[in-house]
């Protein structure tokens, strides 16, 4: 645009059609194959579970799955399959921010869970005294040396 002499954004929006047109005859290709590459969904299947991020996990106990901070747990019927512990699983978080296991090619959808305030605390361990220091006993090696005195060594 420089080369052009464009200074201002009303002479900017003028050119750039003619812009675009030459930038698409320079770097434009061909596709192989001239048919349509998009490809219609099947049933069952969901632009939401497609497009979004996806992260491995490992389910935890209870079907627990830990993500950015928080755990989650399944929020499905009993009547559904159990994800056993110690399985690796993807996580999809769709754009709209839902949740989603997909295990063996089904989602099953996640809700956080809510903790136990009586699980969260462990039990405490009984407090012991001070540590006592160690003291080595009469035959260690430590009791047994006697250093020398260096003038003792010398002859006089």
């Amino acid at each position: 645009m420089r080369l052009r002499g464009i200074q201002t954004l009303e002479e900017a929006n003028q050119v750039l059609p003619e812009l675009v047109k030459e930038h698409n005859e320079k770097f434009a290709v061909a596709p192989l194959e001239s048919e349509s590459a998009f490809v219609p969904l099947e049933p069952g299947q969901s632009l939401d579970l497609i497009l979004c991020f996806r992260d491995q996990r490992i389910v935890g106990p209870g079907e627990t799955i830990s993500y950015q901070g928080k755990t989650y747990i399944l929020d499905v019927p009993n009547s559904s399959p159990t994800i056993p512990a110690k399985t690796p699983v993807e996580v999809r978080k769709t754009l709209d921010g839902r949740l989603f296991v997909w295990y063996k090619g089904k989602p099953y959808p996640l809700k956080e869970a809510t903790r136990n305030k009586a699980a969260k605390t462990p039990e405490k361990k009984k407090e012991s005294s001070e540590k006592k220091s160690y003291k080595p006993g009469p035959d260690h090696p430590w009791r047994k040396y006697r250093p020398t005195n260096s003038k003792e060594l010398k002859p006089a």
